[in-house]
Formats: structure tokens, sequence, C-alpha cells
């Protein structure tokens, strides 16, 4: 609806938007009619002629044009228009936008009054209706720095709700501010609900990359290593029980925690590597690091976005895998691509691991053994050398793949985890800890397993390793009816199917129910039964022929 002056036959374009956009909401209403509304907003531009800012909707409130509830209805559909059109809510329903609109809260700022302070946890992602909002960081040893400016309809505080880490920066008001302030669970639990909200969350932060914002890059590459640093929480169960190979294994893995240095872990799938890495990376040096974890089959499509132009040939997996490593030159590849250091640099006193490490092509393994003797490494198009203090851990699961050289380095660090058929004396105490940390997980705890069940897991070959029995522990304790495990709640067998194609038939209520319901073993053997019924009469009259 577009409001026209009567004075001059003309749409009123003097108005500010945000007092347009009000009015409109009260006309679609039916709550007052234009001619008010028009007068309203004359009013409103005299008093500004004279120095003064009144909102219009007060001003059509004290005329008694609209009723308070009118005005609070007409401001809830502004914000929730407002939060549609942000970059992180824009694809989800209006329903659902109205509905964080109701838990969330409407707050005013003064100029230079602070939202959160750097440091502090993170309760709101915020949404700004009006006004201008900054974000510093104060490094600690230098002055405050200036990171950026968000104005209305720009969004701040999310990534640290989605790396739940503390705010990383500090916000203030530059003028005075209008904002939507959406609680942390309500929208934690919004991401879970809807991805897209959360894709839509990071490929804005990664656009405000793209956009070439360089005084953020403290800020976003502070971001991206909490993104990517995120730790499992329950234990490294390789590295319990009693018998000698796990107490030698335990001793090999402290060393090198001791030393901080870079290692290779070697073990089959479902070994636990990721998990033993993660376990050198908390007992070691670099503990309140970065932690990332890189995977040379996936690399981030914006990393390799300058070498679009040479996808096909037969170097761009190379010069990929280098640009996510070792990052690129700025000025080699301008500045129309997202600035990127490369992994290496982003865990920079911290502990980047690589998983698959046999995947890495052959220059990138030497480009890496280049940077363990040196601490040197050049950045893809560079000229000059870039340095990085990075504890580096390789996950394979065959050596014969990696380079001669890297391997030969690396062999005095070297890790091997066994697979769990080799550590059949400790496979009960695993299972002990197994069921207190997933119980606890499940509210389920002082669970047991019968002797039975015990016997059969005993039994078992394992060639899915420790992750296989994780799965098993885990499916088990959610079968279990009371705090003993029956040996009819374990399902082992070979490891399932993963990927898109893979589909648990046990996560489809009425089967899973079927499993322990009482009918179960009974109504299969009544159907075979019946059916073995069948092929003898039909075998007596004559229809299928006896052999």
């Amino acid at each position: 609806m577009e409001l026209v002056s009567e004075k001059k036959n003309e749409p009123v374009t003097h108005a500010r938007e945000p007092a347009r956009k009000l009015c409109e909401y009260l006309l679609a209403a039916g709550v007052c009619d234009e001619a008010a509304v028009l007068n309203g907003l004359e009013r409103q531009e005299n008093l500004r002629a004279k120095g003064y800012d009144p909102l219009i909707g007060m001003l059509l409130l004290d005329a008694g044009v609209i009723t308070k509830k009118d005005l609070t209805q007409a401001l809830k559909l502004q914000d929730i228009d407002r939060l549609a059109n942000s970059a992180i809510f824009y694809s989800l329903p209006k329903s659902v936008i109205a509905e964080i609109h109701t838990k969330s809260e409407r707050l005013v700022y003064n100029p230079n009054e602070i939202i959160f302070k750097q440091s502090e946890s993170s309760n709101y992602v915020y949404v700004i209706l009006l006004g201008t909002v900054s974000l510093s960081h104060n490094p600690g040893k230098s002055k405050e720095v200036d990171l950026a400016v968000y104005s209305a309809g720009e969004v701040f505080g999310e990534m640290s709700l989605l790396t739940e880490s503390p705010r990383f920066v500090t916000a203030t008001a530059l003028e005075k501010s209008s904002i939507i302030a959406v609680p942390r669970d309500a929208f934690l639990a919004l991401y879970r609900k809807y991805p897209e909200a959360s894709q839509a969350a990071i490929r804005k932060w990664f656009n405000s990359m793209l956009e070439g914002r360089e005084q953020s890059q403290i800020y976003q590459d502070h971001h991206y290593r909490e993104l990517m640093t995120k730790m499992e929480s329950r234990p490294c169960i390789p590295l319990v029980g009693s018998s000698k190979r796990a107490q030698n294994l335990r001793h090999l893995v402290d060393s090198v925690c001791r030393a901080a240095s870079s290692c290779l872990l070697v073990g089959e799938s479902g070994s636990m590597k990721t998990r033993v890495a993660q376990h050198i990376y908390e007992q070691s040096a670099h503990s309140r690091k970065s932690y990332i974890i890189f995977d040379p089959d996936s690399v981030p499509h914006f990393v390799s976005q300058g070498l679009q132009q040479e996808q096909g040939t037969v170097y761009y997996r190379e010069r990929e895998q280098i640009t996510a490593l070792f990052g690129y030159d700025l000025e080699t590849y301008g500045r129309s691509f997202a600035p990127w250091q490369g992994y290496l640099k982003l865990a920079h006193n911290g502990t980047l691991v690589i998983i698959d490490g046999e995947k890495l092509e052959p220059k990138v393994q030497r480009m890496l053994l280049e940077y363990f003797m040196t601490g040197m490494f050049y950045p893809l198009g560079a000229d000059r050398p870039a340095q990085a203090s990075t504890q580096v851990i390789i996950n394979i699961t065959d050596d014969l793949n990696l380079e001669n050289t890297l391997y030969e380095y690396l062999a005095g660090d070297q890790i091997r985890l066994e697979p769990l058929r080799s550590r059949k004396r400790d496979l009960k105490e695993v299972i002990n800890v197994l069921l207190q940390e997933i119980g606890r997980e499940k509210n389920k705890p002082a669970l047991k397993f019968e002797p039975e069940a015990l016997n059969k897991m005993m039994a078992y070959n394992w060639p899915g390793n420790f992750r296989e029995l994780e799965e098993v522990v885990a499916r088990s304790i959610s079968f279990a009816k009371g705090n003993i495990i029956a040996s009819e709640d374990v399902f082992i067998g070979k490891v399932p199917i993963t990927g898109k194609s893979a589909f648990n038939l046990l996560s489809v209520k009425f089967i899973r129910n079927f499993f322990q319901s009482p009918f179960y073993p009974i109504v299969p053997q009544i159907i075979v039964a019946a059916m073995f019924v069948f092929v003898v009469i039909l075998r007596h009259t004559g229809v299928i022929p006896w052999a």
C-alpha cells in the first residue's frame, strides 16, 4: 500500500522508511484511515524541523487515532518482517519466525552503550532493527581493533552460539539502536530443526569473507577455528585396559603428549585414530589452542574457489589440497576471493589432524615434510615462505601409500593402534567404561551385561574395531528393559552400511517396538509354521509335485 499526500496528490517519500512501513501495517489492519496517518506524518516532519525526533506511532497514539494494542500489533508485524528479511532467517516459514519473535526481547541501546563484552558467555543472537553497531576485539597486548560495523537488518553474535564459545568481540551501539535479542535456547533449537538456517548463517559468514572485509579477518579466522574444533565427548577407549598392550600404548601416547611433536597414527578403520588424536591434543601444551581436523577428500568450496578455472585438469586435486593446507598468495589470486591462510596457519600454536593422510597427493606430502623440517612453507603462488608452529597428527590406515621420506621422518613418532581382536583381554574393561559413559548420556546408569551377553561379545571378532563396539554398546543400552542387558538386546554382526544409502530398520518405531515386545520371536515362528503347513497342503493336493 502506497501513502499519497492529499495536498499534492503524490507519494509521501519524505517519511523515513520505518515510519512509512509502520503506517502501512496500521492501514492494512484497518485500525485508522489514510488521512489520519498523513496528518501524523506531516506533524512528525514539522517537529523534526524544530529539532525534535518523535516516533510516528506515539504521535498517532497521543492523537487518539490508534490504541496501544494497535500500535503493539503493528510493531510486532514490523519486527517479524525484519527478522524474515535478515540473512539467517529468510529461509524459514513466517509462522516459525513469529514463534521466534514471541520468545525474543526487543531492546533499545543508547549511543556508545555496550551490548555485550568480549569473553562474556553467549546467551543471545541479535538482529538490528534500527541503528548501527560496531564490533571490536582487544588482543590484550595492543590497542583495541575495530573489526566490523553492522546496520539495520544485519545479524551479529550468532557465531559464538554456533561454535559454543565465549564472545570474541565487544559489541557497542554507535547511535540509538533498536535490537531484537533471540535467546540461546530458541536459536539452537531452531538450527537443530531447520538445517537450512544453520547453512544460511555459515553462508552469510563466508560471504562477508568474500566481500573482502580485511579488517574482520581476525574475527573470521577465530570463528573458523572454532567451527572446525568439534570435540568428541566420549572417552578415548583405545587407551582403556590393564593389559601389557594397553599399558605400552598409553606410555607411547604420553611421550608424544609431553613432546607436543607431530606424529603418525596408524590403525585399521574404526580404531578411533581421531579420538586418540584428540586425547593427544587435550593432554599436550596445545590444549588451550586451536584443534582443527582436515579431510583431504573434503575441501570447502570457498577455499578452492580461486582454482575453478583449473578444475578437471590433472593437477587440480593437488593444487586444491595445497590451497587448503597452506593457503594461497593474495597478490597472485587477487582480492576477489576469500582471504585464506590455510589450515596450517589457522592452527598456529595448536593441533592440526589430517585424516586419511594417505589420500594426500605426493607433492603435498613433500611440502608437509619440508614444513616439519624447517617450520616454513610456501602458500600457493607465493614467492616468500610463511611460518607456523603447529603440531600435525596424520591419521592413516595404510602406510604403504605415504611418501618414503615422509614416513621415515615420522617413523620415530609413530603410534600403531592395534585392532580390537588383538585386545580381547581389555574388552570387559572397555565395555564397562562405555556402559558408564553412554548410560549417563541416555539417563540409564548402573547397567550391566548378563554373562551370556558378555560371552557373545567376547566371541565376536569385531571387524569394525572400537567404533563398532561403541555402537553396539549404545544400541544395547537403548534396547535394555531393566538394569541388566540381556543377550537378545545385543545386536552384533557385520559392520553396517553407512552413507546416503544406509537405513536402520530399528530406527522405525513400530519395528523397534515389535522386537522389544513379548510377541518376538513367537510371531515369526507362527508365520514360518503356517507357511510350512500351507506348502504341505499344496503338495498333498498335487499343486506342487513331490521331489
